[in-house]
C-alpha cells in the first residue's frame, strides 16, 4: 500500500464515519443516506477485498460492524429491501427476546427446585479446635453446588450484558483472557 493509498483510505474512512452518522441520525432520508453509505462501503470493500482487511478497515472507519457494512452495501446495490430487512430484523429480535424469556423461566424453575434451608437451624455444638496441618475437606456439596449454579447464572448474565458491546478485538482479548486462565487466582507457588 502506498502513502497516497493510505491518505485516500484515511479520507475514505472519514467520509464513511460521516455517512454512518448520517444514517444513524436521519429520519425521512434514512434510506437514501443508507444507500450513499453503502456505496462508500462498497468502494472500501473493493480496496480491501479480504474479510480480514475489510474488517480492519471498518475499525478505522468508526468501528462499523462487518454485518452492518454488508447490509448497507446490499441496500446500495438493491440486493436487499429496506422494509423487508426491518421486518426480518424485528422478527429476529423478538425470537431472541422470547429465547431469553424462556431461559429465565427455566432458571427460575431450577432455582425453585433447589432444597430450601430449614427456617430454624438446629443448634450445632461448638467446633473443636482444628489441629495444625491440612484443612479438612468440606462435606456439604449441596451448598457448594448451589453457590456454583448461582455464580454461573451471574456469569451468563454478565456475558449477555457486556459481550455484545465489545468490538472484535476486545472479544478476542476476552477469549484469550478466559482461555488462558488469567482469571484464576494465583497461588503462592505460582507467584514465586
Amino acid at each position: 500500500m502506498t502513502n497516497t493509498d493510505h491518505c485516500d483510505d484515511a479520507q475514505l474512512a472519514a467520509r464513511i464515519v460521516v455517512a454512518i452518522k448520517d444514517v444513524d441520525a436521519a429520519t425521512a432520508t434514512r434510506n437514501e443516506k443508507a444507500v450513499a453509505a453503502g456505496k462508500l462501503l462498497a468502494e472500501a470493500q473493493r480496496r480491501h477485498p479480504t474479510d480480514k482487511a475489510f474488517a480492519k478497515f471498518l475499525e478505522q472507519a468508526g468501528g462499523v460492524q462487518l454485518r452492518r457494512a454488508r447490509d448497507l452495501i446490499a441496500f446500495a446495490f438493491g440486493r436487499k429491501d429496506f422494509e423487508r430487512h426491518q421486518i426480518e430484523n424485528a422478527a429476529a429480535q423478538q425470537r431472541h427476546r422470547d429465547k431469553l424469556k424462556a431461559e429465565k423461566i427455566e432458571r427460575e424453575k431450577a432455582k425453585a427446585a433447589l432444597p430450601k434451608p430449614d427456617p430454624q437451624p438446629k443448634a450445632e455444638p461448638k467446633p473443636k479446635p482444628k489441629p495444625q496441618g491440612k484443612p479438612e475437606p468440606k462435606t456439604d456439596t449441596g451448598l457448594r453446588n448451589a453457590a456454583s449454579a448461582s455464580a454461573l447464572e451471574h456469569f451468563e448474565d454478565a456475558c449477555r450484558t457486556y459481550l455484545p458491546k465489545l468490538n472484535e478485538a476486545d472479544l478476542k482479548k476476552a477469549d484469550t483472557y478466559f482461555s488462558n486462565g488469567a482469571w484464576k487466582p494465583k497461588t503462592k507457588k505460582e507467584a514465586a
